[in-house]
């Protein structure tokens, strides 16, 4: 809590082993007992202007970004589309038919691995090897780790507004046909998408284990069945590159990381 003070955004922290729900934060938040026996209704504007009423965690949608990345590389591993030895030279952008899409690091990164590109986050990686994937298969993945359904945690609320975007999706809501850049946006957790901070939460904490779906709970724990995510050595290449990521962070503590 005081970590997030006077930001908007959550913090949810759970057990990857048990499922069990350590922490779960959202601000702009509100003090419950300024709302018994009655809310004012200046109380009660102050809180809808700040937005508070909004858990962001199980309620707020956004693009999940680069951790999406992680979505993309399991798809590019199951198809053997790339390993640990898969090479890009990133010079700051991708060109995608008349378009070009941008690195966060403008400058481009140089000559990346597989598990360089996880480290730096490198979208022209994504857009080299993902372009060859296509669409159906990055959303099949998606779907793989339920991130297409709540996580359904025992709180009221939660949205079930989730969407994994695919070609069929934009024909029949868009009226349009899916293109290489909608693709391109989806590969680095752009576009289309849309996820809470806790369902990416039980997708890092899912893949953590090495499965497909991770069940949290908040006071009554669940059972649960999930399947093996990914061939071993396959998910050791993206825990590599999370733990790279860690290093750059905390050098003095083991962690894996995707920054999103």
């Amino acid at each position: 809590e005081k970590a997030l003070e006077g930001y908007k955004g959550s913090i949810s922290i759970v057990d990857v082993k048990s499922g069990e729900v350590l922490a779960m934060v959202s601000k702009p938040d509100f003090d419950l007992n300024a709302l018994t026996p009655f809310i004012t209704k200046k109380l009660f504007n102050e809180i809808t202007e700040s937005g508070a009423w909004l858990n962001r965690s199980i309620q707020g949608l956004y693009p999940p970004g680069s951790s999406f990345k992680l979505i993309s590389l399991s798809a590019l591993l199951r198809a053997h589309l790339i390993n640990e030895h898969s090479t890009i030279f990133c010079e700051g952008s991708y060109r995608i038919g008349n378009r070009s899409f941008k690195c966060h690091y403008h400058q481009g990164h140089g000559l990346l691995n597989t598990i360089e590109a996880i480290q730096k986050s490198c979208n022209p990686f994504m857009f080299k090897f993902g372009l060859q994937l296509g669409p159906t298969l990055l959303y099949r993945e998606a779907c793989f780790y339920y991130l297409n359904v709540p996580t359904g945690i025992d709180l009221p609320y939660e949205t079930n507004r989730l969407l994994i975007p695919s070609p069929d999706w934009k024909k029949d809501y868009m009226k349009e046909t899916w293109s290489d850049g909608d693709t391109a946006n989806m590969l680095i957790g752009q576009g289309y998408l849309l996820e809470t901070p806790f369902k990416m939460t039980c997708f890092v904490a899912a893949l953590a284990a090495n499965k497909n779906v991770f069940v949290p709970y908040l006071v009554k724990p669940k059972t649960w069945t999930a399947e093996t995510a990914l061939p071993v050595s396959d998910w050791n290449i993206l825990i590599r590159g999370m733990q790279k990521v860690g290093e750059g962070y905390f050098p003095k503590l083991s962690t894996a990381i995707k920054t999103g």
